[in-house]
C-alpha cells in the first residue's frame, strides 16, 4: 500500500512537471512566432 502511494504520487509529480514544461515550451513558441513583441 505504501508503496503504492508512493508510485501515485512520483507518477502524478511526473506529469506535472510534464506539463509545465509542454506549457512553457509552448508560450515561448507562440511568442517567438509573435512578431509584435519584436
Amino acid at each position: 500500500m505504501r508503496e503504492t502511494a508512493f508510485g501515485y504520487i512520483l507518477y502524478s509529480y511526473f506529469i506535472f512537471i510534464m506539463s509545465f514544461i509542454f506549457s512553457i515550451s509552448l508560450f515561448s513558441f507562440t511568442f517567438s512566432k509573435s512578431p509584435s513583441y519584436a
